[in-house]
């Protein structure tokens, strides 16, 4: 298969994993769920297990490209390209039917995010975006909240002791300046939810590439920019995370990049 063919098939082929996986999550919900912890790395059911099984089917038909998913690891082939796939971003949420969760799914390429999707399945949410060419939710595209009369902070989390104290610590820093903090449990989604003006900022510290990667590339391609806590690149491996349109991102870093 070219390199064309690949690029031109990739857009379908992602929406139709996240929403074969979303109909799963849809299946399920509400239902009696047989749910185990992950160690520190919280609750996975066999809902998360299922939805990833989905996707991988889906996309490997396809596309002989590395894999990082949250349930089943690591696999790796000769490919620069590698999908980042979370079935079930929020599952604490999901479990406890809070209908705030979503498919998450990143495509790759030399370690940067070049595609991705998240689909909130219980409102039929769909959002995509590929690198320099936009992002969009529902086939529209979007554009950040550039005015807010009262900016909405998102802040976010991951399961680690370290992640904890460093979310009280940059709230501790932020609550002099901004009073309308959020948390709501899917990294991913709440990154999509920037993207659509939803809320004005995005911080956390902790998460895993899967939480975010997908995230990060929808709210870039709608304006926002992407950085470490101190102002530095984003990286994969990155813990501290800080995502907004300027000037909010500039005045948000200099609340919490002494932290770092």
């Amino acid at each position: 298969m070219s390199n064309n063919n690949i690029k031109s098939g990739m857009k379908e082929t992602m929406i139709s994993a996240a929403i074969a996986a979303g109909d799963i999550l849809k299946k399920h919900y509400g239902k009696q769920l047989v749910v185990e912890l992950k160690g520190e790395k919280g609750l996975v059911s066999q809902v998360d297990k299922e939805a990833e099984v989905a996707i991988l089917s889906i996309l490997q038909e396809k596309f002989d490209y590395n894999v990082f998913a949250e349930e089943s690891g690591k696999f790796e082939t000769d490919s620069e390209y590698c999908w980042v796939i979370d079935p079930l971003d929020g599952t604490t949420n999901y479990i406890n039917q809070i209908s705030f969760f979503c498919v998450s799914i990143a495509l790759l390429k030399n370690n940067q995010p070049e595609a991705a999707v998240i689909y909130h399945p219980l409102n039929d949410e769909l959002f995509y975006a590929r690198k320099d060419k936009g992002a969009y939710l529902n086939g529209n595209k979007l554009e950040i909240r550039k005015n807010s009369r009262s900016v909405v902070i998102d802040c976010n989390f991951g399961y680690e002791k370290e992640s904890g104290i460093k979310y009280l610590e940059a709230l501790k820093n932020i609550l002099p300046y901004y009073s309308n903090i959020r948390n709501l449990g899917s990294s991913a989604l709440e990154l999509a939810y920037l993207a659509a003006g939803k809320v004005d900022c995005f911080i956390t510290y902790g998460d895993e590439l899967y939480d975010v990667a997908a995230g990060i590339l929808i709210a870039e391609e709608s304006g926002c920019k992407v950085s470490n806590w101190n102002g530095d690149p984003w990286k994969t491996d990155s813990k501290d995370i800080l995502v907004a349109p300027q000037p909010l991102h500039s005045e948000i870093s200099k609340c919490i990049s002494n932290l770092i």
